[in-house]
C-alpha cells in the first residue's frame, strides 16, 4: 500500500471536464485534498499504474508533480496528514 502525494495545477486552457476527470481518478483512491492543487491518496496500485490512468488528462502545460509520502519524513507540524494516513494503514 502507497500514500502518494500528487499536485496537478491545470494551465488556464485545461477544460475543467477534463480537470474533473483526473480528480475523479485521484477520488477513487481514499483521497486527502489538502489544498485545491494537492492531494493525497492511498492506493494499492503501483504508481507507475497510476500515472498511466492520470496522464490521460494530463494537457501541454500542466503542472504534475506525483511522489510517495513516507511517514517518517513528516513532523509534528504536519500531524493532520499524519493522522489521516495512519488511520488508513
Amino acid at each position: 500500500m502507497a500514500v502518494l502525494h500528487i499536485t496537478y495545477q491545470p494551465n488556464t486552457h485545461t477544460d475543467n471536464a477534463v480537470y474533473e476527470a483526473f480528480c475523479d481518478v485521484l477520488k477513487s483512491h481514499q483521497p486527502m485534498s489538502l489544498s485545491k492543487p494537492n492531494w493525497a491518496i492511498i492506493t494499492d496500485e503501483p504508481p507507475k499504474a497510476l500515472w498511466q490512468k492520470l496522464k490521460n488528462y494530463i494537457k501541454p502545460h500542466d503542472y504534475v508533480v506525483m511522489f510517495p509520502l513516507d511517514a517518517r519524513l513528516l513532523t509534528v507540524k504536519d500531524k493532520t496528514i499524519l493522522e489521516w494516513i495512519l488511520a488508513r494503514l
